[in-house]
Parts: structure tokens; C-alpha cells; sequence
């Protein structure tokens, strides 16, 4: 039946990718446009971006987990072979020119960032999504804490 519909597993994915990937794709990577000089409020507005994308779209966390864990090959190779990594390029310059204007820690790499927010939102989600006392907020405002203050004490 899908070979009837779809003719080839491209074609199958290409439907996937355009009709679910993209417009989240988009949404994220929109808090990235424009002329932006605060990191902190482009992160944190990514950040709640990311849960309502993940409470809107319950396959999105694990599926992203699954592809992230997978390596080279799969939905995500498709989507990077098919759609290029325009987005991602233009936020890793936006990341090293607020670190080059002192706006963010040099000492973040800015190749590891995006991935490590997204782990930081999307591990938790995924872990205690089925959990009876799991409150969106409470992974939210952790995340942002961490991401904003870090470990330190807030003084």
C-alpha cells in the first residue's frame, strides 16, 4: 500500500519531513532571524518553542532522540542531504558573533550548543513524559535555569 502511494522510501520521507518536520523546523528557527543582540531572551523564547512543539507533537522528543542517537543514517540524514543545513549554519554565526561581541560565554563551543539545548529539554521530556506528576513547567524552568544561571547559586 505505501509502494502504491509513496513509490520509493524517498518519496515516503520526503511527505514526512514537508508536512511535519519542516513547519516545526521553521518555528524554531525563526527565533533566529532578524537583527537579535540578546541571547539570552532568543534561547529561552527557543526553549519554550521546543516544549510546545514536543506537548503539541508527543512523536517529536523520542523521534528526535532516536535520530540523534542513530547517527548517519535515517530521517535526519534525509532531511540534512535533502534540505542542507542553511538553518543551522545561520545560527552557529549568530552564536560565535554574540561571542566574539561578549554577548555569550566564549567557552561554549558553538557546534555543541544547539544539540545540548535541545538534550537539555527533550531527555527530560522524553523521560518523564508518562510520569503522573510530570509538569511541563517544572522541565521548562529548569531548563532555562540551567541554561541561563548554570550551576552557580543565584546571589
Amino acid at each position: 500500500m505505501l509502494n502504491y502511494y509513496f513509490q520509493s522510501r524517498e518519496s515516503l520521507l520526503d511527505v514526512v519531513v514537508e508536512e511535519r518536520f519542516l513547519p516545526l523546523r521553521q518555528r524554531l528557527e525563526a527565533h533566529f532571524d532578524g537583527e537579535i543582540s540578546d541571547p539570552v531572551t532568543t534561547f529561552s523564547g527557543f526553549i519554550r518553542e521546543i516544549a510546545d512543539i514536543v506537548l503539541n507533537n508527543d512523536w517529536f522528543a523520542p523521534l528526535w532522540m532516536q535520530e540523534v542517537t542513530s547517527g548517519s543514517h535515517g530521517l535526519g540524514q534525509h532531511i540534512k542531504e535533502r534540505y542542507g543545513h542553511a538553518g543551522r549554519d545561520k545560527v552557529r554565526a549568530l552564536i560565535v558573533r554574540w561571542q566574539q561581541q561578549g554577548l555569550l560565554n566564549a567557552a561554549l563551543n558553538p557546534d555543541l550548543l544547539m544539540t545540548s539545548i535541545l538534550s537539555m529539554i527533550l531527555v527530560p521530556f522524553t523521560r518523564f513524559a508518562n510520569e503522573p506528576e510530570f509538569d511541563t513547567e517544572l522541565i521548562v524552568q529548569h531548563t532555562l535555569s540551567l541554561f541561563c544561571q548554570g550551576i552557580r547559586p543565584v546571589s
